[in-house]
């Protein structure tokens, strides 16, 4: 509008006073200025070593949009040639090669807000030679919502034809996510681009990769509630073209309403409204176990995101997802309670629809039966047989619900079963017997994968029993030098006491306590031949077993 206003004031000036035309010129003159006041060039240079880097660094004082970045290269022996360089700025990173003494300009839209400092990061790519780079930054001034900040994102896998979810960073205040920018690097023969589609929140588009570039998912306005995370779901939709994927969401803190103050209670008397129910439908799936915190009443209180893998023995309680606002996605939790002829009720009931349950579903176990659902019909009452049953949560990569609550009534506990050798030794196995709690003097366990263990478990058993022996009978676990990769752990009443892993002996451990647990957690990669453990112990009385019992369920 500024300057649509001095032109007008030119046109005017020229047919209107004797002096027009030179009044004219000035108008124009007074319009270039204006103009110029509004766009901005900024730059630098420095000589970067092989696989240095030099930024480029101004603070314009406007909120300003960096448009172009152009940058020269020269390289001062002759066997060098030309000079691979990799450009960020802000959120966006490009990749390309710059000829001895030529320049190479690429074009960027990435904001900056009111006094901040724009950095544009110039990385020579080069093994071998250092150069001398030159960076011309073109900007402009804008009015616009302008970011608090860029937040990066690891740089994720996501192989032909598979899904993965990125980032999944929570922050503390309401935050919206408003420019995705996605870097690739590519693999596989005939691989020029690969065909994604990308999801961030409930916004999805199908996107063109190539490589070394940084790709603009657009302009979104997703909003993520303290403690949401913040995912970025990516599918790779290619049959012969893996991708890695480095997302970077430019996002701002908003304000949120502060909550209206309740209305005073009335006396009236609260009714109870009976919830509607509906049919469940069945859904097929597999099995694991569980853990849980007993109320003054004996009852158990189950939640999947805290209490997963843990098997207990209760009577009566109450199961849910645990998350709130919602739950979150790609999990698979479980809790596994073991009680004769149990009764569920459903308190509330909220799980993404889709059909045949295909992206998330509730499920609940019995034995080789499965049944279970999706939607926010309030499922009917389900009686159970047999003396055990598992309430399992599993969720896509994107699209998320409430959840669900439900309480269990059972008619009583079942005889607890432990697995025995001949000589009368426990022998447990993390495969088979993957939140068993046993009270055993003697025993072993392994992690009952042949020939290697699996990726991406979290597998444990717990045996009650005092000043326990252990000795290493065989271990492989995949090495590394602080076990970050897969990892044994050995904890004594709930405290963890070692993380082992490589292929090294392990002399004999001497443990205290009541009881000890052996967990194997391993990453997506990578896998080896697992452990073998035996185990000796003095003979728990019977308060300290049921201590020690308590004590686990309670997670202590």
């Amino acid at each position: 509008l500024k300057l649509q206003f001095l032109y007008l004031i030119a046109r005017t000036t020229y047919y209107t006073t004797p002096m027009g035309a030179a009044s004219m010129w000035g108008s124009l003159a007074l319009l270039a200025l204006a103009s110029s006041a509004r766009a901005g060039v900024h730059e630098c240079g420095a000589t970067v070593s092989a696989q240095g880097s030099t930024t480029c660094r101004f603070t314009p004082g406007p909120a300003v949009r960096v448009n172009r970045v152009q940058v020269r290269a020269d390289t001062p022996s002759w066997w060098c040639g030309s000079t691979d360089v990799e450009v960020r700025v802000g959120g966006k990173l490009q990749a390309f090669s710059v000829g001895d003494e030529a320049t190479v300009a690429r074009n960027f839209d990435v904001l900056f807000g009111m006094g901040d400092q724009v950095a544009v990061e110039v990385k020579n790519d080069n093994d071998w030679c250092k150069a001398s780079i030159s960076t011309k930054v073109t900007y402009e001034e804008v009015e616009e919502p302008l970011p608090v900040g860029h937040e990066r994102c690891a740089k994720v896998h996501v192989p032909d034809g598979s899904s993965r979810t990125l980032c999944g960073m929570a922050r503390p205040r309401t935050t919206e996510v408003f420019q995705v920018d996605l870097y690739a690097e590519l693999s596989g023969i005939f691989c020029s681009h690969a065909h994604v589609k990308v999801q961030v929140g409930d916004a999805a588009r199908e996107l063109d990769l190539y490589k070394g570039q940084s790709t603009s998912f657009g302009t979104v306005s997703e909003v993520f509630v303290p403690g949401q995370p913040i995912n970025v779901v990516v599918q790779n939709k290619n049959k012969h073209c893996d991708v890695w994927v480095k997302p970077t969401l430019a996002l701002r803190e908003i304000e949120t309403p502060a909550p209206a103050t309740p209305a005073p209670a009335t006396d009236a008397p609260a009714t109870d409204a009976p919830a509607t129910p509906a049919p469940a439908t069945d859904a097929p799936a597999t099995l694991a176990p569980a853990t849980s915190a007993p109320s003054a009443s004996g009852a158990v209180t189950l939640t999947l995101k805290d209490n997963h893998g843990v098997v207990v023995e209760a009577t009566s309680g109450s199961i849910s997802d645990g998350y709130d606002p919602m739950y979150e996605n790609d999990l698979r939790r479980e809790v596994t309670v073991r009680g004769t002829n149990c009764l569920l009720e459903f308190i509330s009931f909220d799980v993404q629809i889709a059909e045949g349950c295909a992206a998330d579903s509730f499920q609940v176990q019995v034995g080789g039966s499965v049944r279970g659902g999706c939607g926010n019909a309030m499922p009917l009452p389900m009686q159970l047989d047999g003396d055990e049953f598992t309430v399992r949560l599993v969720t896509d990569g994107s699209v998320t619900a409430a959840g669900f609550e439900l309480r269990f009534e059972c008619a009583g506990a079942p005889t607890p079963t432990v697995p025995t050798t001949a000589s009368g030794e426990v022998g447990l196995t993390l495969k088979d017997n993957h939140g068993a709690v046993v009270t055993a003097t003697s025993g072993t366990i392994d992690d009952g994968y042949a020939p290697m263990y699996e990726n991406s478990l979290r597998q444990s058993v717990t045996v009650i029993g005092r000043n326990c022996l252990l000795e290493f009978l065989e271990f492989s676990v995949e090495g590394h030098s602080s076990c970050g990769y897969d990892v044994v752990t050995i904890s004594v009443d709930g405290a963890v006491q070692e993380r082992l892993c490589g292929s090294d002996a392990i002399a004999p451990m001497q443990l205290g306590g009541g009881r000890f647990a052996v967990e194997l957690k391993t990453d997506g990669s990578v896998r080896d031949a697992g452990f073998r453990i035996a185990f000796t112990c003095e003979a728990p009385t019977a308060f300290e077993a049921l201590a020690a019992m308590t004590n686990h369920v309670a997670g202590m």
